[in-house]
């Protein structure tokens, strides 16, 4: 007998029958807000910074 729920391979949540996770929207989400953040400079040797303002 197969079992009733399902669990996402990438965050252990228990899903229902034919419910999809949305673990990953939330990850990719966050790491937009991060990257939005971060100020990465092209001349080489440069210190790369994070504007924590933006952090909410």
């Amino acid at each position: 007998m197969p079992d009733y729920y399902n669990v996402c391979p990438y965050c252990g949540a228990n899903l229902d029958p034919d419910e999809k996770c949305d673990c990953n929207k939330k990850y990719e989400m966050e790491m937009k807000k991060v990257e939005k953040m971060l100020t990465i400079p092209k001349k080489k040797g440069r210190q790369i910074s994070l504007r924590l303002i933006d952090l909410k």
